[in-house]
């Protein structure tokens, strides 16, 4: 498989890329401005956050949250040592990037050729080819590509998802050109033993170099999750500040794992991932003053009740 590089993790350190300024605002009704975007982005920097996605190059009326991406990286500019990511679905959208400053792009399938097509409007294989010759195009650009990919464990219009599918599309998915693969468990209704399955069945893929998780909360299991991930070599996590949001292509699926509620986990297992945890609540309560909605991170609600997180961990 070429052009892959490792993560910067070993077992004492984690990398979470923070997805909440994408998947997080992707499913809620309000529209903030790129403004407002922005400056939650560059508060999530300050807190130490060092991969963050601003934001996607898709269709503007099939995601309007989204809309204005160019603008938000703008306002943001060049942040030494920050890597910027956006997803990309398709050419156009990749043109588009290409006049940013954004630093490395992802591009996504789901497990199934349902949950594709009603995504991007692609079968799995499809989609695969428009991806392959994006990546040649990046990287003649210098651009690094992430790939993802939904429904690891059940789609929400087929059904249960296959262990063996999965890991040939991850492999698929690094022989292009992604230098890691991101597996989305897109519904939140995985168990560890779905998780260790998955994991299991990717055979001889290096866990710790080219594999991350991007979990959902829907029936509270993420953490638990986390945690057979971490004890079969993931060290690269994704994660939504507050937890808000879900995905508006499955129904009924909860947020992301909030950011502050995995870091508050791998503090406690002495991992470190350079973030400020008593940082988070802060911009998890200006997210919900903005959109209204309410945040799913019972870390940031014990914080903003305790004030600081010094008592826990001096």
């Amino acid at each position: 498989m070429a052009n892959l590089k490792p993560i910067d993790g070993d077992d004492n350190h984690a990398v979470i890329v923070e997805v909440g300024l994408r998947d997080g605002l992707q499913a809620i009704k309000k529209i903030l401005t790129p403004e407002q975007r922005a400056e939650l982005i560059l508060s999530l920097i300050e807190a130490g956050i060092h991969h963050i996605e601003v934001g996607s190059f898709v269709s503007p009326k099939k995601v309007p949250q989204l809309s204005d991406t160019g603008i938000v990286a703008e306002l943001i500019g060049i942040q030494e040592g920050i890597i910027t990511s956006a997803l990309i679905p398709n050419e156009r959208g990749l043109y588009e990037a290409l006049q940013t400053s954004i630093d490395e792009y992802a591009v996504f399938i789901g497990a199934t050729d349902e949950f594709t097509l009603g995504n991007i409007g692609k079968t799995v294989q499809q989609a695969l080819e428009t991806y392959q010759e994006i990546i040649k195009i990046a990287f003649a650009r210098g651009k690094k590509v992430r790939g993802y990919l939904s429904c690891i464990v059940r789609c929400p219009y087929s059904g249960a998802v296959s262990s063996i599918q999965v890991a040939r599309l991850v492999d698929k998915l690094l022989e292009i050109g992604c230098y890691e693969v991101s597996l989305g468990e897109t519904l939140g209704v995985a168990t560890p033993a779905d998780i260790e399955k998955v994991l299991h069945n990717l055979g001889n893929i290096s866990l710790t170099k080219h594999v991350a998780l991007h979990l959902h909360n829907t029936f509270g299991q993420a953490l638990a999750n986390i945690l057979r991930g971490l004890d079969l070599g993931i060290r690269r996590f994704d994660a939504g500040v507050g937890g808000f949001g879900g995905c508006p292509f499955a129904p009924g699926s909860a947020g992301n794992l909030a950011t502050e509620d995995l870091v508050y986990l791998l503090n406690g297992l002495g991992i470190k991932t350079g973030i400020n945890i008593n940082a988070l609540p802060q911009i998890t309560r200006k997210i919900s003053t903005l959109t209204g909605e309410s945040a799913h991170s019972l870390v940031s609600k014990a914080l903003e009740n305790q004030l600081s997180c010094k008592s826990v961990f001096p």
